[in-house]
């Protein structure tokens, strides 16, 4: 349409270069004796800035309409771009805290049987300060409900009632992938815990007032001197 108005204007020029030589040749209405340069000036200077005008306003208001589209479509491109690549991230971050998140089982609170104790030494390799992180814990609620404890470094005091070195090719050793002992402690109120620790026990023996630190897994039962059997909570440790 912007060139249909510059060639109308193009035409006007023409003609009013020609009328100012010979109006009768432009100007072909009216009184022949009215045909003269100043009607040429004046007919064909109106239809020059009319169709000028109209050529810039048609150019101006084209602009707008095409680039506007493609503003929009560029910016929703990125919106949209950028929006998915947002999801993207938080359904990742989202799959990798559940895949880290360990589930414990809660249902059987027997240590051997229930499975947690494999996943505590997963999480203990997760720790590096053990005594920064644990909790001072009631030894009697530990062993009623040890399952609250799940995922929580607990620490308990107590004197050794025993404690040995693993072999290194012992189910014990081979989960830990290094050293480990095993030792019980005999709390307050009866309470005790076994426990299994990596590393090596080191100059620590029986009827030594100690604090252990680890992972609770589940209950267990220990033989006492009596032939008879004590209620204790397994800790999985370093």
């Amino acid at each position: 349409m912007t060139e249909f108005f510059l060639l109308l204007v193009f035409l006007v020029l023409v003609a009013l270069f020609v009328g100012l030589i010979k109006p009768s040749l432009v100007i072909r209405w009216g009184d022949p004796e009215k045909r003269t340069r100043g009607k040429v000036l004046k007919t064909y200077l109106i239809a020059f800035v009319v169709f000028f005008a109209l050529g810039v306003a048609f150019d101006d208001s084209g602009k707008p309409t095409s680039d506007k589209p493609a503003a929009t479509s560029s910016q929703e491109a990125a919106s949209s771009s950028s929006g998915a690549s947002s999801g993207d991230k938080a359904s990742k971050e989202k799959k990798q805290v559940k895949e880290d998140k360990p589930k414990w089982n809660t249902s059987d609170a027997e240590a051997q049987t229930n499975g947690n104790a494999k996943i505590a030494v997963k999480e203990l390799k997760k720790i590096d300060d053990m005594k920064a992180v644990a909790e001072q814990v009631n030894p009697g609620e530990l062993m009623k409900r040890p399952w609250d404890y799940y995922g929580k470094v607990v620490a308990y005091s107590g004197r050794i009632s025993d404690i040995g070195d693993n072999p290194p090719g012992s189910p014990e050793s081979k989960a830990f992938g290094t050293d480990t002992y095993t030792i019980v402690v005999m709390g307050d109120n009866d309470s005790s815990v076994q426990a299994i620790m990596a590393g090596k026990s080191g100059s620590m023996q029986k009827g030594q007032q100690v604090t252990i630190y680890g992972l609770p897994v589940g209950n267990l039962k220990l033989s006492n001197r009596m032939g008879g059997e004590n209620n204790a909570v397994l800790l999985i440790g370093k």
